[in-house]
């Protein structure tokens, strides 16, 4: 425990140090948020009503599919893999890590969103904030899994930062934070429904729609730690 506790720090550490995890994790949301914000403001003005969970999503999505993946991708090449082994550190170790350093950054990103949107839109609170962080928590947790996956199968940084892209992008806009999914076209209704960022905004604007996206993250979790699972022992039995 000790030692995964140290790792986590170190891994902590690691990423506060590299400007690009900073830039994705802190700067590209915060500058979106107040940009967007003020936009959004402007063209819509019962934005206040939803603006807080609309660019805590764009910053989890963001964080977890872009910096996540970006702070593990390194542990996950063969090089580093080897000197992980031979120093006994397991890379699930190293992964977990990462996950819980993307943990604490987004957490601090959705915190600052909450505090501030009241103060610079006049935004309204979430009417049960606990709900909105167990919605959030869940999100991080679907969209963390999906960067690990990105991370573990990309053979290259340009084909980790495609990934990434050709993910984020329908997150953004087909889950209905840019606009309504009522706008999409069929077909598209259909694929903005296996996006957690879309079922995570239904949670909280439709209350009926809680028991069957909480079956779907389930899902979701359950599908994405196997994948993880099996690709961390083709990765453990490579010795090509």
């Amino acid at each position: 425990m000790k030692a995964f506790l140290y790792t986590f720090y170190l891994q902590t550490k690691t990423d506060l140090k590299q400007m690009e995890i900073l830039v994705v994790y802190y700067f590209v949301p915060l500058l979106f948020y107040i940009v967007m914000g003020y936009v959004f403001q402007a063209i819509m003005p019962d934005i206040s009503e939803t603006i807080i969970p609309t660019m805590a999503i764009f910053a989890i999505s963001m964080g977890t599919l872009f910096g996540l993946p970006s702070s593990i991708y390194s542990y996950c090449q063969k090089t580093l893999r080897k000197s992980l082994r031979a120093s006994s550190i397991p890379l699930y170790a190293m992964i977990l890590s990462g996950m819980l350093s993307a943990f604490v950054h987004l957490s601090i990103m959705t915190l600052i969103i909450v505090l501030l949107s009241p103060i610079l839109f006049a935004a309204s609170l979430p009417t049960s904030l606990i709900m909105f962080f167990l919605n959030m928590f869940l999100l991080l947790i679907t969209s963390s899994l999906i960067g690990v996956i990105i991370a573990l199968y990309s053979k290259s940084s340009g084909k980790l930062a495609l990934y990434a892209q050709v993910v984020f992008l329908p997150t953004i806009m087909l889950s209905g934070i840019m606009f309504s999914t009522d706008l999409l076209p069929n077909a598209l209704i259909w694929v903005s429904n296996i996006i957690p960022a879309k079922h995570t905004m239904d949670m909280i604007l439709e209350s009926n729609q809680q028991l069957y996206s909480y079956l779907y993250f389930l899902i979701v979790i359950i599908v994405t730690s196997s994948i993880i699972t099996f690709r961390l022992r083709q990765l453990r039995y490579d010795q090509a």
